[in-house]
Order: structure tokens, then C-alpha cells, then sequence
């Protein structure tokens, strides 16, 4: 982690673009619940020219959720070569874990293939996608696997793990080209490696 010198600021939430969007208020609660009593340990991370935030989407959405007009911020250039952003994987277990996959995949549909893992008991298949369609409807029912001749039958039968689902790699540009659209991730979709040490900050909450 590399040290260096930031200076920490008040912003206004009217002036910050979020880049993730907060489909319900329940993806967050425990935060709220968290710095009502432990206050905010760390400022967010905005980028200094567009003003978008980096990291600290989740705690945009608590202070607005708060009421609060203003929150501990870091500019920063989000062209520096210590920030890196990795996409998430989803596992899917639930009827709720693929519609978590539907929100996140939206913003990746012009960026490349969905790689979906297979695991059986004696062997693993990746199977590639840019159908978004496809891929939820063969996810969803794997006999639409077996139908599609993806797979034989008797590796269907011998299925103990849940497929992984793997967007395409994401950039640092596409998310600046969000930016520009106006569109947003899903809370869980991406993280941003920031290798700087970010200062804490002892930051109690008045309402």
C-alpha cells in the first residue's frame, strides 16, 4: 500500500454521482444500523474530475437515507494506476441470486462473453454466452442444458454444486462510459483496489 497525503472534505451529496444503484433500502439497513451507533470510519473515495464515486456507494446511500447533506470525502484521479476495478461472480442458490444477476448483467451486455461454471462430482464445465436471455434460461432450468445438447445427461444427474456465473472482464473505461450514460451498477457488481492507505476518520453522526 502506497502512503500518501489526502485531504479530506465535506461534500455535498447533490454534488456526487454514485456509479451503483440501491435497488432496496434492505442491502443496506445494517449499515445504517452500523454508523448511527459507530459513526463513519472512513471517508468515500470520488474521482476529481466527474465527480463519481469510487468507493463508497453504500455509504452515499446511508448518509442520504439519513437525511444527511453532506459526507467525509477524498478526491482522487480516477486514471491512477493504484485503482483497479475487478468484477464480482454471482453463485447461484436462489430464485433471488438470479435476479440479482439479471440487475448486474445489464451494464455488461456490449462487453463480452458470460462464463458460467458447471461443477459435477467428477468434473467441471465453462461454458461461454453473450446472450444474456440464454444464459438466464439455461441457468434457471438445467434441463434447458440437457435440451440445448450442452451437456450429456449424465452429468446433469450427477450435479452437487450450483452454477457460478462470471461477467465479462470490465475496465476502468467502461466505467467511465457509464458515467457519461447515466447508467448504474448494481450495489454488488464491481470493487475498486485502491492501493493507497486511506485515512480513518472518527466521524459520529447528529440527526
Amino acid at each position: 500500500m502506497k502512503i500518501q497525503r489526502f485531504k479530506i472534505d465535506f461534500v455535498k451529496l447533490e454534488k456526487l454521482r454514485p456509479i451503483k444503484k440501491l435497488f432496496n433500502v434492505n442491502e443496506i439497513e445494517s449499515l445504517i444500523r452500523d454508523i448511527e451507533v459507530n459513526g463513519l470510519k472512513y471517508p468515500i473515495i470520488v474521482d476529481k474530475n466527474l465527480r463519481f464515486i469510487i468507493d463508497g456507494n453504500k455509504r452515499y446511500y446511508v448518509f442520504k437515507q439519513l437525511g444527511l447533506k453532506k459526507i467525509p470525502a477524498v478526491y482522487i484521479d480516477y486514471t491512477d494506476i493504484n485503482i483497479e476495478v475487478k468484477r464480482f461472480f454471482i453463485k447461484v442458490e436462489r430464485n433471488e441470486d438470479l435476479d440479482e444477476f439479471i440487475k448486474l448483467s445489464y451494464p455488461y451486455l456490449s462487453y463480452g462473453y458470460f462464463k458460467v461454471i458447471l461443477k459435477t462430482i467428477h468434473r467441471e464445465t465453462i461454458l461461454y454466452f453473450n446472450d444474456l436471455y440464454i444464459t438466464y434460461d439455461l441457468i434457471h432450468n438445467f434441463s434447458r442444458i440437457i435440451k440445448h445438447q450442452l451437456i450429456p445427461e449424465v452429468m446433469y444427474r450427477e450435479y452437487i454444486h450450483f452454477p457460478i456465473i462470471i461477467p465479462p472482464e470490465i475496465g476502468k473505461h467502461h466505467i467511465v462510459n457509464l458515467v457519461y450514460q447515466g447508467k448504474l451498477l448494481p450495489l454488488n457488481s464491481i470493487i475498486h483496489v485502491i492501493r493507497y492507505v486511506i485515512p480513518e476518520i472518527d466521524y459520529s453522526i447528529k440527526l
